[in-house]
Order: C-alpha cells, then sequence, then structure tokens
C-alpha cells in the first residue's frame, strides 16, 4: 500500500478478500470501529482506501469529483450495459448526461405518475388475494413493470420472445441471470480466475448478456418512427440532438436503456421490500401512514401533485433508504491526487476509494440511535449533520439521474399499497430481524414473507 493508514494486512496476495467476502456488512462496520475515518487495505490485486467521514466522501463525489473516476468493479458492469452513464467517462459521458438529463426532471417525471400508480394498484390487487406473499418477487415485479413501460412504452409486451416467454418476460428472466451469475463472480472464488476460464455461470452470464442486447436493440429499433405523442424514454432519446444537431446512435441509446433497465427496478423493489417489512413490524407506524393517506387522499389515487402533501409517507421511504440503502457501497478510482479535509491524507492515483452508505448511515455521530427506526429524522432535519452523512442516490455530478423518478416511483407506490393492504409478520415465519446478501444491491438473504390483509 503505497499509503501510510491503518488497516487490515490481510493475506499474500487475496489480501482482506476472503473476510471481506463472508460477511461485507459485519466488516464495513467492524472495521470502522478498529480503523476509524480513513484506513487502508487490499483486495486482490487492486489497493482501497475505505472513507468515513462526510466532508471526505463529500470531497470525493463532489469538491474533487474531476479527480476520481469510477472503480474497477463498476467499469465492469460494462460487459452487461455497455458505455451508459453508469459506466462511462469524459466526453462521451458529459455529452450522454446532456442529452438525457431533461428527459428525468421533475416535470418530465410528473407525466409517469400515472404509471407508478396503475402499475401498482394492479400489484395491490393481486396481493389483496391472497394471506401472505413473498413480497420482494412481487415488488420485483411491479418495479420491473413500471420501468419497462416507462422506458418503452410496453413495446413487446404482447411479442413472443424466447419460448414462450413474452418479450418483457424474457428481459425480466436474463435481468435476473445476469444479477445473479453477476454477484455469484465477483463474491466468490471464480473473482479470481481469468475471463477466458468458461466457468458455467459465465457461459450463463454471457448468454443472457446476449439475449439482452438482442432485444433491446430491436425495441431500440422499433421507437425510431414512433410518434410526436410518445412519452417512453426511448422514444424521446431516439429523438433528442445534442449541440450539434446529432442524435444518440441506437448501441447508446440502448446502453442507456439498459442501463435505466438495470438500475431503475431493483433498487425501488428492495426499499419497498424493506419499507413493508418495517412497517409489518411496527403497527402504529404502519396506523400513522393510512391515517396521513386517508386524510390527505380521501380515497382518491395519490398523484404527482400529492407528493408534497405525503410528508410521512416521504420520511418513511427515505428512513428506509438510510438504515437499508440498496446501494450500500459506492466506489471511485482515483486519477489525480487529492488530500482528504479530514485528515490531509493525499489519496494516491490508482487507488480504489470505497464509500459505504451501510456504515456511514448507520453512524451514531449523524444518527442518534442509528439502529432504531425513526422516520421523524426527515420529518425535523438535523442542521448539524453533515450533507453527506446521508448519500443513497451518490452525489455531485454522478448523481443518480434517475433520483427524481426513483422519490417519486417509491413514495407513489407505497402510497398506493398502504391505502389498499395493511401488512404483518407472517405466522410462523419466525423472521425477526432482516438478513442480507449484499452483491451489487443489498437483496435480502432469505424469502420476505408479509402476511397480508385488506384495509
Amino acid at each position: 500500500m503505497r499509503t501510510t493508514l491503518p488497516g487490515p494486512g490481510g493475506l499474500p496476495f487475496v489480501g482482506v478478500l476472503f473476510d471481506f467476502l463472508r460477511d461485507p456488512l459485519g466488516w464495513l462496520t467492524e472495521a470502522h470501529s478498529r480503523y476509524g475515518d480513513t484506513f487502508a487495505y487490499r483486495v486482490g490485486p487492486f489497493e482501497v482506501v475505505q472513507l468515513h467521514h462526510p466532508a471526505d466522501i463529500e470531497a470525493v463525489l463532489v469538491k474533487e469529483a474531476g479527480k476520481a473516476k469510477k472503480d474497477v468493479t463498476t467499469r465492469d458492469l460494462a460487459r452487461v450495459i455497455g458505455d451508459g452513464l453508469l459506466t462511462g467517462e469524459g466526453d462521451h459521458w458529459r455529452k450522454n448526461r446532456r442529452l438525457l438529463a431533461p428527459l428525468l426532471t421533475r416535470p418530465r417525471i410528473s407525466r409517469y405518475a400515472g404509471t407508478f400508480v396503475t402499475a401498482t394498484r394492479l400489484h395491490a390487487d393481486r396481493l389483496r388475494a391472497r394471506e401472505q406473499a413473498e413480497v420482494s418477487s412481487v415488488f420485483m415485479e411491479l418495479a420491473f413493470d413500471i420501468v419497462t413501460e416507462a422506458l418503452f412504452g410496453g413495446a413487446g409486451s404482447n411479442k413472443t420472445g424466447t419460448g414462450a416467454r413474452s418479450v418483457g418476460q424474457q428481459i425480466a428472466h436474463d435481468v435476473e441471470t445476469l444479477m445473479r451469475e453477476y454477484s455469484r463472480t465477483i463474491q466468490s472464488w471464480p473473482a479470481l480466475l481469468p475471463e477466458w476460464v468458461p466457468i458455467p455461470g459465465r457461459r450463463r452470464f454471457e448468454a443472457a448478456v446476449r439475449r439482452l442486447h438482442r432485444v433491446t436493440d430491436q425495441l431500440v429499433l422499433e421507437a425510431t418512427p414512433r410518434s410526436e405523442s410518445r412519452e417512453d424514454l426511448v422514444s424521446r432519446l431516439v429523438d433528442a440532438r445534442d449541440e450539434e444537431g446529432r442524435p444518440m446512435s441506437p448501441g447508446g441509446v440502448r446502453d442507456e436503456a439498459l442501463t435505466m433497465l438495470l438500475a431503475g427496478h431493483e433498487t425501488t423493489a428492495l426499499a419497498l421490500t424493506y419499507a413493508a417489512w418495517v412497517l409489518a413490524h411496527d403497527p402504529a407506524l404502519q396506523d400513522r401512514v393510512a391515517a396521513e393517506l386517508a386524510s390527505t387522499l380521501g380515497g382518491a389515487d395519490p398523484t404527482f401533485a400529492d407528493l408534497e402533501r405525503l410528508p410521512l409517507t416521504a420520511a418513511v421511504f427515505h428512513e428506509t433508504l438510510r438504515l437499508y440503502s440498496p446501494a450500500w457501497l459506492i466506489g471511485r478510482e482515483v486519477v489525480e491526487p487529492f488530500a482528504l479535509p479530514s485528515s490531509g491524507v493525499v489519496l494516491p492515483v490508482g487507488v480504489q476509494v470505497f464509500l459505504p452508505q451501510w456504515a456511514v448511515h448507520r453512524d451514531p455521530r449523524w444518527w442518534p440511535d442509528p439502529l432504531r427506526f425513526r422516520p421523524e429524522r426527515f420529518l425535523e432535519p438535523d442542521a448539524a449533520r453533515p450533507r453527506f452523512a446521508y448519500f443513497p442516490f451518490g452525489g455531485g455530478p454522478r448523481v443518480c439521474i434517475g433520483i427524481h423518478f426513483a422519490e417519486a416511483e417509491g413514495v407513489l407506490a407505497l402510497a398506493t399499497l398502504l391505502q389498499r393492504l395493511r401488512f404483518a409478520p407472517a405466522p410462523g415465519a419466525g423472521q425477526r430481524a432482516l438478513e442480507f446478501a449484499p452483491s451489487i444491491t443489498l437483496r435480502p438473504r432469505a424469502p420476505v414473507v408479509l402476511r397480508i390483509s385488506r384495509r
């Protein structure tokens, strides 16, 4: 390690890789308590500096953002989603962000509010017919329906894909295969093997990538002749032009569509899963949210204009993102040295920087009684709390471009669910605490089964 920071030594070649993979969340928390806000270690061939102080996180993401790029693991996702906003860099990234940004402003997102509510109402009605359900899979389907409708306007939903599946079902199947196999690869011993080694999981992964690219290319092609009245994001992106009047290439549109597809459905689904689980185990809080919905909406469906009128519902969503942030770790790679404001330590070129939401969002310095779910934190903000004590969507120039979409979708979906359903612990489930299998996102380790009843 080229820094003089404290940190665990680890084993030759692999460093702390196996200790980290055994319990990533516990490792993050324990290492912070042992080594402080800034410490260093090795993961395989990579040098890592982990940062926990909000001032340092702000430096990496905002003030010194031009001196860091995406980390190695995130860049590796280009094998799946190509050169989209999540993985791209430099002028290409800036050009594409300028083309996409006008399509994801709050006024534009308001046009999709009806999609959020209609899809949620459909899934809520299905849940009302059941006594209990594994809600994480239900909410994954819900979020996937929403993002595909927003992206493609439902194109392909009635067409046949591979086998008996519709195109939409085929996309969902391939996305799940990608997430599963990618997580297995990066979180176990295959991560140490060269890419040319043909292990079974990699073959499944590569086959799913080919199918997903093929069907998305076709949907992009079909978007080209659509009328101006279409509001789906792919059609609007096909029509977008840069400062010189040039459109984005079909491959570029495909990469951005895949980025939004993968990044845009799982995070929201997980947030809804964990919010439902918390409310099931806190009936008094669930009743307070239901009362807010009843008094504000009077039984009507929520709209985009209602978002500001549902402060407790929104606070529950944000407290869920604090305590169970689906994005649990952000990475960067230093390309130009810079000093950390909290300590003056200079980060050298090439070092991987880890910014763990999981640990920072649970730091008692910024969040008193941090393991307690208390949405009031977001109703009465603490002026003394540093800005980057909470960063579920990242920050700075590369803040998640879909932040307004995700927040509106999450709050409106949660409101629609709680208007119709009441969640409670499933009899005999015996699950008193959530357990996680962190991979690209913070997935639950076991099925999240809840009892469902009508309101």
